[in-house]
């Protein structure tokens, strides 16, 4: 929401996150899931998560999204 009221400050930025729905219910880390992709209609949104039913709920919420699956060293 803060977002998309400061209107075009660092519009050209991508907003990072980084595990945020780790402490969400399944309800509200759905709900959640769902803002992300709405927030990335419009701009660019790249999400970190070490948890695959958070990366799975991103796939069903949109099937465009690209995936990227980094190994430890």
């Amino acid at each position: 929401a803060l977002l998309r009221q400061m209107g075009n400050v660092g519009e050209d930025l991508p907003v990072i996150m980084d595990d945020i729905f780790v402490n969400f219910d399944e309800e509200r880390r759905r709900g959640a899931v769902e803002a992300v992709v709405d927030l990335a209609r419009t701009r660019q949104v790249i999400v970190f998560t070490c948890h695959e039913e958070t990366a799975a709920l991103f796939e069903q919420a949109d099937g465009g999204l690209t995936r990227l699956t980094l190994d430890r060293c």
